[in-house]
């Protein structure tokens, strides 16, 4: 037990690192910045070396007299107030000058060198949060291929100005600093550093820090009066300047003030002249002309400090690094030099087309030939700008134009139809799969494919390294009349960084509901043709209404409302007949046409049902209904008994085929079909038949409860059933919190406390008629309850999905559904039962709440207990009702016989190592049915321990496809595999006794005698020093904790401590709760995955429910992220969440423990590594947490095979 609790402490602890090195785990903040001009309450001058301090407190200023050279080893732990080097150097004796500083390092020389053997360190300090300015290093970093900087390890939150660093550094470095942490933003300015082998950044994610002007220098370039000049630029006065080296080396610091420089002012306001007002929104804009205004009065100035210079220089760089773009929502002049596009082929002029305008000189077709012929479109994204001038492409069969539109990238005045190819896992449209930033204007599609949108499959914001980068993703003053199957428009209007502007934009309400979503009468107008008209801007392509009606790029043409041309069918063998769904007989279809309207539907959208009228099936034969057409394709089912349903509206041609027995076809009838939508007039509101519309009602407690909707239609006065599907079921805020899940499409309804909730039911495709209802529940008491599940229960089939997931590491048996019986089933309080059992360890069986199932795990009897604490609102008082039923569960084929092959029954392995798999041969008593032995496991014991160990291997595995009988009972199952390995521990003889766990028939054991010989590998012993590590990290956690405690962004030290067995009080542990659910709360479905699942393990840990964090639900957010696949980090954590929590799949969700694994694998490299980004490129650190969370499921032929 104790190798095993270590093993799981090294574990943690692994874990907590890969976190650390991969920039999740936040490292302890508390950072004090001094000012150099800060008042101080004491003085110390250093001398020498043997006066050197081990700390600086903060408010005490320390000052060099004189150069010194440090002993061995000799460093500052903590420098929280001011070392002032006057000039002077200090010579470097293997250790950074700091190890953390959070006060200020100024005027100060550093020499010799350090000798790192751990990453992220650097010559002067460890880590910054605090200041270093007006300083230099010219310290040998001895690296030893660890991540270091020149003059900082890690920066967090701290300041570096006018400084250089003059050393090569050969790792993959930081020229300042080895790495910027997210956690605060850094300043870095005015500082230089010598380039190296692979070294030209500032700082390993510099991006969290706010850089500026610095950069790498050649040894020969820093020792230059230019160089000493930019280090010398805004530098603060702090008695101290740089000057050229006398004897030709680096620069030195001297006594003096630096001269005020007017530069980095001056060249602040040149580079704003860069920029115009036209094309930034009116607030950033603002910002930026304030700054120029105060950096032109500044320059007016008469007396004037170099820190207002810097001051004002900054404010002018920062409001042009905030500059945000004005969305381009109206179609755009085009100048005079526009490059022609007159045939597909013309599509491969567009490779790097940014600043590039396009214009469409004529319609084209593009065809399945289109990559072939233009050898760059569809894989390159467009960032120009494409005017079609109201002129069409056609699709014919093909794939997108582009891959995506860039940020910036402009298409207007196009018409796209046709049918396009496309797939379910990568959404596209006419113009690709992405549009972050770009601008779909004035443009109409006709487009048709199942996997395709209307134009895009997702646009909306772009976020660009700076806010003057960013973007909004437009699609305006745009119309869809095709038949798309992932959106009128797009299939998502949102991407990682905000939804996109989408306005003045019209379809079919086939397509989809939204604000612009229209009936096919309504889109057909004049007044549409207008509106279009009125937003395209003065470089839009005007619209007109075309002989179809549809608006079109062109004058009116002739147009009368409501005509349409029926399609032929042919000749009918037999009449069709059709019985509506609120009719009790069929109506014989004249001219074999029937006009529908979807909202004229019953119950899952039937309109009713298709017959022959006097045909008889002959014998041997039978009759299906399919479709010859139909448009949109989503509009109308048909099934085979010719029940039919109205999705939308639409039109189509139906068949009655009669199915011979020789395998050929016949026609007997088609009809013709049309679904048009009536203008709604008036709506009533019914529950249990009776009219409750705008009034009230009352339910009696939990019971479910539907709200019907009859409508009445322009030209009757009639109300008549519609389709539930046709409104919107929205309960006010506060009544929504007493129902159970519910949906605002959903008619249903039942309440989980007594209260009321307002109903306001709304037609979807007329927003302006709606109507109310206040249900209310009545409280209606608890009875009784019982567990829903008693008697002698059958098990035999594992449940996969639980392969794995056990903490036992067993594979448990199919879940049997229900939670309990409770009397009256419609009790106020029937769903806040509480199941427990006798079994408490589910050893023989659990239940989970979850899946509100019983989980069985072996044979044998457990006692359940349904439990509800039942409170009357009224009085307030709480009556404990329970019930118990005992369960005893049986294995369908129980073990008859187990035996062993010769070869196993004398086994030799070497200590360290494994024998090959064998597998005992075990027989059952159904065997001659074709069922599988139920429970083939053995449970092994020893006649001496430490010798040798019997592991199981296999888990389990489907019975179907391969080899399997298909009239096996229990084909298609998923059942255990009892394959085992022996392992040798250390040298010596053992007899291995294997007794089946299924005890039903006393089956006689097996025995194996094990030799194990000495192994050739000597032992290590690591579990001293793990121990060290561990306890030391503990320490210094707790102690570091002990006062402030542990609060929100503490994820990792909590779950580290827990995991490895250290008590935090129950007051501490509620501290952090209150803090991380006060966060969750703020989240959305944007939330960073990682943010998710940090928080989740925690509160696994501490034995929280994370699908209720104060009302949120973890596993829910983690399992429908967007950005799951952003990364490897995402998904391998998301799964180990989802493990740690033995977390339940909600249902409908878009990602599944299956589908996590599927998408981690994508990361993994041919060589067996995962990378963060992608597999081209990977660490050990991703291939470490990647094997952790896949452990569980190593076995999976997916994952061994990789």
């Amino acid at each position: 037990m104790k190798h095993k609790a270590v093993t799981q402490r090294i574990f943690a602890w692994m874990l907590a690192l890969a976190l650390l090195f991969t920039g999740i785990l936040p490292a302890n903040t508390a950072s004090l910045t001094v000012n150099a001009a800060s008042t101080t309450k004491s003085s110390n001058e250093i001398t020498t070396a043997e006066e050197f301090p081990t700390k600086i407190p903060a408010g005490e200023t320390y000052t060099l007299t004189a150069d010194i050279k440090l002993a061995d080893g000799q460093q500052i732990t903590d420098l929280a107030g001011t070392l002032d080097g006057q000039g002077h150097v200090i010579t470097l004796s293997g250790k950074a000058l700091a190890e953390n500083v959070s006060g200020t390092i100024q005027n100060l020389g550093v020499a010799g060198s350090v000798d790192v053997t751990s990453g992220y360190r650097g010559s002067i300090a460890d880590n910054l949060t605090g200041t270093i300015q007006n300083s230099y290093s010219q310290a040998k970093i001895n690296d030893n291929w660890n991540t270091v900087g020149g003059l900082a390890g890690t920066i967090k939150g701290g300041t570096v100005r006018n400084c250089y660093y003059a050393a090569e550094l050969e790792m993959m470095n930081g020229g300042i600093a080895a790495y910027a942490a997210s956690d605060a933003r850094s300043q870095i300015s005015n500082s230089y550093f010598q380039s190296g082998t692979m070294i030209e950044t500032v700082a390993m994610a510099a991006s969290n820090a706010d850089v500026s002007d610095c950069a790498s220098k050649s040894a020969d370039e820093l020792k230059t009066t230019d160089t000493v000049a930019l280090l010398n630029t805004g530098i603060v006065d702090t008695g101290y300047i740089f000057a050229v080296s006398e004897d030709g080396g680096f620069p030195v610091l001297v006594k003096g003030a630096a001269e005020i420089s007017w530069t980095p002012l001056e060249n602040a306001l040149k580079q704003a002249e860069g920029y115009e007002e036209e094309n930034y929104t009116e607030e950033s804009w603002k910002t930026l002309s304030d700054a120029v205004a105060a950096g032109n009065a500044l320059k007016a100035g008469e007396e004037v400090t170099q820190e207002q210079i810097t001051a004002a220089a900054k404010a002018i760089t920062d409001a042009i690094a905030a500059l945000k773009n004005r969305p381009t929502t109206k179609p755009v002049a085009l100048p005079e030099n526009v490059i022609s596009i007159s045939s597909q082929a013309d599509f491969s002029k567009m490779d790097n087309a940014k600043g590039k305008y396009f214009v469409l000189t004529q319609d084209i077709t593009v065809n399945s030939d289109y990559e072939d012929k233009s050898f760059y479109m569809n894989y390159s994204p467009f960032a120009g700008v494409l005017d079609g001038q109201g002129h069409t492409i056609t699709f014919e069969n093909a794939g997108s134009l582009f891959a995506n539109l860039s940020a910036g990238a402009v298409i207007q005045n196009l018409t796209v139809k046709g049918t396009m190819t496309g797939s379910s896992s990568n959404v596209t449209g006419p113009f690709g799969t992405t549009a972050y930033g770009a601008s779909i204007l004035n443009c109409k599609s006709e487009i048709s494919g199942a996997n395709v949108a209307g134009f895009i499959g997702k646009t909306g914001a772009y976020m660009g390294a700076s806010a003057s980068d960013d973007r909004d993703g437009v699609i305006a003053n745009c119309i869809a009349v095709g038949d798309t199957g992932k959106g009128a428009l797009c299939n998502s209007s949102s991407n990682n960084s905000g939804a996109a502007i989408v306005e003045n934009c019209y379809w079919l309400d086939t397509l989809g509901s939204g604000s612009g979503a229209m009936s096919e009468e309504d889109i057909k107008t004049l007044d549409l043709v207008e509106k279009l008209n009125a937003n395209k801007g003065e470089n839009g392509t005007s619209w007109g209404q075309g002989s179809d009606g549809y608006p079109y790029f062109g004058e009116n043409q002739d147009y009368t409302p409501g005509q349409y041309e029926w399609p032929e069918t042919g000749e009918n063998k037999y009449d069709i007949a059709f019985q509506a769904n609120n009719e009790t007989e069929p109506t014989v279809l004249e001219n074999a046409r029937l006009e529908v309207s979807p909202d004229a539907v019953g119950m899952a959208n039937i309109a009713g049902t298709f017959s022959l009228v006097d045909y008889t099936l002959p014998e041997g034969e039978s009759l299906s209904w399919s479709f010859q057409q139909r448009k949109p394709e989503r509009a109308f089912e048909i099934y085979e008994d010719g029940t039919f349903c109205v999705n939308g509206t639409g039109t189509a041609v139906l068949q009655a085929v009669k199915n011979n027995s020789d395998g050929s076809q016949e026609i007997l009838a088609s009809v013709a079909i049309r679904s048009s939508r009536i203008q709604m007039t008036d709506m009533k509101l019914y529950v249990d038949g009776e009219d409750v519309t705008d009034g009230k009602v009352t339910v009696q407690g939990s019971e479910y409860k539907h709200i019907t909707v009859k409508a009445q239609y322009q030209g009757s006065e009639e109300y008549q059933d519609v389709s539930y599907a046709s409104f919107i079921y929205a309960a006010d805020e506060a009544g929504a919190k007493l129902l159970h899940n519910r949906t605002d499409s959903s008619s249903g309804f039942s309440f989980k406390e007594t209260g009321s909730a307002v109903f306001t039911v709304t037609a979807k495709n007329q927003p302006e008629i709606h109507k109310t209802v206040t249900v209310t529940s009545a409280y209606v008491p608890v009875t009784s309850v019982v567990p829903a599940i008693s008697g002698t229960k059958e098990i035999h089939s594992r449940n996969a999905n639980s392969d794995g997931q056990e903490t036992d590491g067993r594979v448990a048996f199919n879940p049997i559904l229900g939670s309990a019986v409770v009397t009256p089933a419609n009790a106020t309080n029937a769903d806040k039962v509480t199941i427990t059992s006798d079994d408490l360890d589910g050893t023989i069986a659990y239940y989970t709440n979850g899946e509100k199932a019983y989980i069985p795990k072996q044979a044998g009897t457990v006692t359940f207990t349904a439990t509800i604490e039942d409170t009357n609102p009224q009085t307030g008082e709480t009556k404990t009702v329970s019930g118990d039923s005992t369960v005893t569960f049986v294995y369908k084929n129980n073990v008859k016989t187990v035996e062993l092959a010769e070869e196993n029954k004398n086994m030799t392995v070497e200590a360290g190592k494994s024998s090959a798999v064998f597998a005992p041969i075990v027989t059952g008593e159904l065997d001659d049915q074709g069922y599988d032995v139920t429970e083939p496991a053995l449970k092994w014991t020893y006649s001496q321990r430490g010798i040798a160990q019997v592991v199981r291997t296999g888990s389990g595995y489907w019975k179907k496809n391969g080899d399997y009988n298909v009239n096996d009972p229990d084909y298609g199952s998923y059942l255990p595999v009892a394959e085992y390995q022996i392992t040798g521990l250390s040298e010596g003889t053992v007899t291995a006794t294997g007794t089946p766990i299924d005890g039903k028939n006393n089956v006689k054991p097996v025995t194996i005698t094990i030799t194990v010989t000495k192994g050739s590998t000597a032992d290590i012993d690591v579990k001293a020093k793990a121990e060290e590590g561990i306890n030391s990290a503990v320490t210094y956690i707790t102690e570091k904790h002990s006062t402030d405690g542990y609060a929100y962004g503490d994820e990792w030290l909590i779950y580290a401590l827990l995991r490895n067995g250290v008590e935090i009080s129950s007051d501490v542990q509620d501290a952090y709760y209150q803090s991380a659910a006060a966060e969750v709360k703020k989240w959305n479905a944007d939330q960073k995955p990682t943010d998710i699942e940090r928080v989740a393990l925690t509160l696994t840990a501490m034995g929280k429910d994370i699908t209720d964090v104060d009302g949120t639900d973890l596993v829910s957010m983690i399992c429908n992220s967007e950005k799951l696949s952003d990364g490897s980090n995402e998904l391998i954590y998301a799964l180990m969440a989802l493990d740690a929590a033995n977390a339940a799949i909600p249902a409908n969700a878009k990602w599944s423990r299956n589908t996590i694994i599927e998408a981690m694998l994508g990361f993994q490299n041919e060589n067996g590594g995962f990378g963060l980004t992608g597999k081209d490129s990977t660490s050990v650190d991703m291939t470490a947490m990647a094997l952790q969370a896949l452990a569980p499921y190593q076995e999976r032929t997916e994952v061994k095979s990789n």
